[in-house]
This record gives C-alpha cells, sequence and structure tokens, in this order.
C-alpha cells in the first residue's frame, strides 16, 4: 500500500454542491441537538456531566490525583506560609496589647505601693494597732477618698490575726475571708519594716484584686513592727473608660495564679505573689481560635479556587465532548455518502434490469444466423452491461476509500494501517522476516490547539502527513491511527532476509529522516510553528502470533522518547 495521500476527488460521488448538512432536514436537527453549547437546564446539565465522569472514570481519577498533587505542592504551602505570617501577626498584636494593658496594671500598683507605704508608716496607724486610737477607721479610714473605687484595706497583728478589714460603703467583714487569708499566707515575705510586697488575690467572688503590703510603724518606720498593712485595689474600676476596660477583661481572662515552674504559664516580672505559695502569671497563649478566624476569612478564596478547578474540569470536558461531536460529524458524513453510494448502486442494478428487459431481442431465425456477421457491432444491452460494471466497480473503490481513509489527512485510517499490518505479518511470518513498526506522535499538539484554535491544529496534521509522505519509500505505509498519532510500516526490499539489527538500523535512519523533515518551521495559515516529533520503534519477529504486542512496545517507546524530551528540554 502507497503511503501517499490519495486524492479526495475520487472519493465522493455526490454533486459537489451536495454536503451532509443540507442531504436532509434531519441532520440539521441532530446538529443542534448534539451541539454541547446549547442552553439547557441544570439538571440536564449536572446529569450529562455525571454520566460521563462515570465512563471516564480513570481519567477522573488520575484528574483528582493530579488537583490533590498541586494543592499539596502549591496551594498547602501557600496556606501554611500564610498561616504562620498571621499567626506571628496575631501573636506581636496580642503580646502588644498585653505589654500596654500590663503596663497599666503595674501603674496602678505603683500608685497602691504608694498610698500603702503613706499608711503604714503613720503615727495614727501605729497607735490603733497598740489599742491606743480606737477611732482611727470612724476618723481616717471612713473619710478618705482611696476607698470609692472599691479599695480595700486589711491590717493583721503582729501574730497574723484581723485587725481590720475596710471598704467603702461599711460591709460585714466576710466580705473579704479570701484576702485576709491571702495576706496571712505572705507575712513571711516582709523581712524589714521598710520592706514593701506585692500581691495579687481574688476574694469570695472571685474578682481580682491587686495591691500592697508592708509592715505598720510611726511616720519615721522606726518603731518596731506593730503589725502589717494591705491595700487592694481591684484590676476593673468603675472610672474607666470603655476601651479601658474591655483590655482589662481581656487581660483578667489570660491571669492566673500558678505554683513556680508551671509550664503552662509565664509569671510577670517583677513578681506578684497571692496566697498558698502562687505566683500571678499569664496563660501561654492559645493562637488555634485566631488561626480558624483566619481560616474562615480565606475560605472564599479556598472556595474560588475550588470553583477555578472545577471551572477548569468542566471546559476540559465540554472540549472533550465538542472533540467527539466532531468526530461523530465527521462520522456521519462518510456513512451518509457510503449510503448515498449504495443509492447509486442500487438504482444501477435497477436499470441494469430494466435495460435486460427492453433490449433483449427476439429469438433469431435461421436467415439471420446465415447473414451474421462477426464484426457487428455489439447489441446496447452489452454496452450498457460494460457501463454498469465499470460504474459499479468505481463505486466499489469509493466505498472502500470511505471506509479505509481519514478524510481530514488523505491517509489510511486505523482500520486500514491494521488491515495492512495483518498482511505483511503474514507475509513476513512466511518469509521469516522482521518487520519495523513506528509511531509517531506530535509534540504538544494539545497545545496547539488550545492557542489557535482546532483548525490550525488540523491543518498541522494535513501539512505533516504531505512531509512525512515525501520521505518515505514507495512501498512504506504511513496512516493516522489516532488523534496526532500516526503509524508507519518499513517496506523491506525483496531478496535475502535482512538481520534484525539490520532492519533496527534501518527504523532509526527512517525515524531521524522523519524528524529531519520538521526542523523548518511549518506554516498554517497566518501562523508559522515551530513542531517537533517523537518516534517510537519496534520489531514485529515473525514467530510473533498476536501483533498486538508490537503496537504496545512502538506506543510505549514513542511515550518514553516524549518522557526524555521534556527532561531534557
Amino acid at each position: 500500500m502507497d503511503a501517499r495521500p490519495m486524492d479526495a476527488s475520487s472519493m465522493d460521488a455526490t454533486p459537489r454542491d451536495a454536503s451532509p448538512r443540507d442531504a436532509s432536514p434531519i441532520d440539521a436537527a441532530w446538529i443542534v441537538r448534539s451541539f454541547p453549547y446549547q442552553p439547557r437546564s441544570a439538571q440536564r446539565l449536572l446529569r450529562s456531566w455525571r454520566r460521563e465522569e462515570r465512563r471516564q472514570g480513570s481519567e477522573v481519577l488520575q484528574w483528582v490525583r493530579r488537583t490533590g498533587l498541586i494543592a499539596l505542592l502549591v496551594v498547602l504551602p501557600l496556606l501554611a506560609l500564610r498561616l504562620q505570617r498571621r499567626a506571628v501577626g496575631l501573636e506581636k498584636e496580642r503580646q502588644q496589647s498585653r505589654d500596654d494593658t500590663i503596663a497599666l496594671m503595674e501603674a496602678d500598683l505603683a500608685v497602691t505601693n504608694r498610698i500603702a507605704r503613706d499608711w503604714g508608716h503613720w503615727d495614727d496607724a501605729y497607735r490603733f494597732m497598740r489599742g491606743l486610737n480606737p477611732g482611727y477607721p470612724s476618723n481616717n479610714l471612713a473619710n478618705a477618698a482611696l476607698f470609692d473605687d472599691g479599695a480595700v484595706m486589711v491590717l493583721l497583728d503582729p501574730q497574723g490575726l484581723e485587725r481590720l478589714s475596710f471598704s467603702r460603703p461599711d460591709q460585714e467583714r466576710a466580705r473579704h475571708p479570701a484576702l485576709v487569708r491571702c495576706l496571712r499566707d505572705n507575712l513571711g515575705r516582709l523581712p524589714q519594716v521598710r520592706s514593701t510586697l506585692r500581691i495579687a488575690c481574688r476574694d469570695n467572688d472571685g474578682l481580682l484584686y491587686l495591691g500592697t503590703a508592708t509592715s505598720v510603724s510611726n511616720n519615721d518606720a522606726t518603731a518596731p513592727r506593730a503589725g502589717t498593712i494591705a491595700l487592694f485595689d481591684p484590676l476593673l474600676k468603675h472610672d474607666y473608660s470603655a476601651r479601658i476596660q474591655k483590655r482589662l477583661h481581656a487581660l483578667e481572662r489570660e491571669l492566673v495564679l500558678a505554683p513556680p515552674g508551671d509550664r503552662s504559664t509565664t509569671a510577670l516580672v517583677p513578681a506578684i505573689h497571692g496566697g498558698g505559695n502562687r505566683m500571678l502569671a499569664l496563660r501561654r497563649p492559645n493562637l488555634l481560635p485566631s488561626l480558624v478566624g483566619s481560616l474562615l476569612e480565606e475560605l472564599p478564596l479556598l472556595l474560588g479556587l475550588g470553583a477555578l478547578a472545577t471551572g477548569l474540569r468542566a471546559l476540559q470536558m465540554l472540549e472533550r465532548r465538542s472533540q467527539h461531536l466532531r468526530k461523530r460529524l465527521m462520522e456521519r458524513s462518510a456513512n451518509h455518502r457510503i449510503r448515498r453510494l449504495c443509492h447509486s448502486l442500487d438504482q444501477l442494478v435497477s436499470d441494469l434490469d430494466r435495460s435486460h428487459r427492453l433490449a433483449d431481442p427476439p429469438p433469431p431465425t435461421l436467415p439471420d444466423l446465415a447473414h451474421h456477421r462477426s464484426d457487428a457491432p455489439a447489441p446496447a444491452a452489452e454496452r450498457r452491461l460494460n457501463q454498469v460494471t465499470h460504474r459499479f466497480h468505481q463505486v466499489l473503490s469509493q466505498t472502500r476509500s470511505l471506509a479505509l481513509q481519514d478524510p481530514l489527512t488523505g491517509l489510511p485510517n486505523r482500520r486500514c494501517f491494521l488491515e495492512e499490518l495483518e498482511t505483511r505479518a503474514r507475509q513476513a511470518r512466511v518469509q521469516q522476516r522482521h518487520l519495523a513498526i513506528l509511531f509517531v506522535d506530535i509534540d504538544r499538539f494539545k497545545a496547539i490547539n488550545d492557542a489557535y484554535g482546532h483548525a490550525v491544529g488540523d491543518g498541522v496534521l494535513v501539512g505533516m502527513a504531505q512531509r512525512l509522505c515525501k520521505v518515505l519509500a514507495p512501498g512504506d505505509c504511513l496512516a493516522r491511527y489516532g488523534g496526532d498519532e500516526l503509524a508507519l510500516i518499513l517496506h523491506l526490499a525483496d531478496g535475502e532476509p535482512p538481520s534484525p539489527a539490520q532492519v533496527a538500523q534501518h527504523a532509526q535512519e527512517v525515524a531521524l529522516r522523519l524528524a529531519e523533515t520538521v526542523r523548518e518551521p511549518m506554516r498554517v495559515g497566518d501562523h508559522t510553528l515551530a513542531v517537533t516529533l517523537s518516534i517510537g520503534t519496534s520489531l514485529l519477529d515473525p514467530q510473533e502470533e498476536e501483533i498486538q504486542g508490537v503496537l504496545r512496545r512502538s506506543d510505549q517507546a514513542m511515550y518514553a522518547m516524549k518522557r526524555a524530551q521534556r527532561q531534557a528540554g
């Protein structure tokens, strides 16, 4: 079989102005029904998509794996980097807010420390602790403005017994037993009369008080220690603004009285002591809720990426269905032409029968036979029979061409290639010859289709077929195997059967010639394209019964060459 393209003008017996679209009204309706971009309901579209994905199960699984790999390699690292930066930012914001609020708390403790020293080193308080000034609470404490914000003053004697627990308005002493116990637990931390101690205690209602404790002495702090005085101020005061109240509320939720060395907390510096050998500390920040909130903020982006992936998948599906539609249109056009040829054949047979009935002469008489001349012209029926026979052979030739020829490139199609391979394989088996098969694939053909359109892609296929046919030997068989794949059976000259090495070397030389033909860029319409080929070769052993094996080997060799070129590029 010659590898040169057949003449497309000899394969259609229909009038030149006839086409599949105007052959019958059914064709136009079928095109409208099958065209994938026609408007349709969402339910029908989703059902069609589901059927398509079910038929393409392995391809869908491969797409899911590829999408998951892209997500792991690109999206997830970017998201992790985003979350890490967000966590650092949240930590800085929280630490800044903590530092500002702790600075406010330290300023309040400094004021409490000064007031506690003033009230503790005072003759009136000293004489009260020695029992010489019983009117101290009513005369000195009741009119002090420092108790207006909820401050509490606690006085203990040298043995640690409570002498006074005062706040305004006057309340029962049972209101502050927790503060008294907290102060009593820290008495041993005041070694000198002038020493002060920062204390943090919670009252019976769980409210946090910050205070300062010091010894009770005279104005000059020269008298012996007469007891201990502590002034407690609530962390949350009524005269603070709403903004400061909010920040102090947030800080109070993070403050905890923890034992020294607790790894889940961070102790404040300078130290603030609590009851029961505990220290005021901050819980370690838990950024998980904030990060979850950040993830929720990123949710539209993630949904957008998912919608983008779904949209790309939908475009891929529509493109595949469009290609399937074009293929069906071409097949329908070829089938229509075959039906027209068959109809012409049936018409010719009918005309033949009618001609026989009309042109059949009466039985000859004896005088007619006597005067018969050998050079008399053939009867009209015989001439008609010769015409019908010639036309019949034309119809059969055109029908075979339609069945075995690719309508785009004019090359033999896949079916013709397989039949020819079967024939040559039987001949090679009889002659004990090896047969060389080449698979040729156009690199990045899908990218050409996507970038320039299918018309340019079809032009590349036609131009490639024409270039390859020019460098092939007369006996070589080049066919379009499918899509952008071409298959080639090499013809070996008659004579002594060559060795497998010689056949393989000849196949390599042909492959190099084929690759050399596409070094010059291809002009298709207004575009100039640089096209390369991936070629795989394999040999069919004469003892090999199954020819599908050599096809698989050629296809695998071609894809191995394609992978090698990608890695090298």
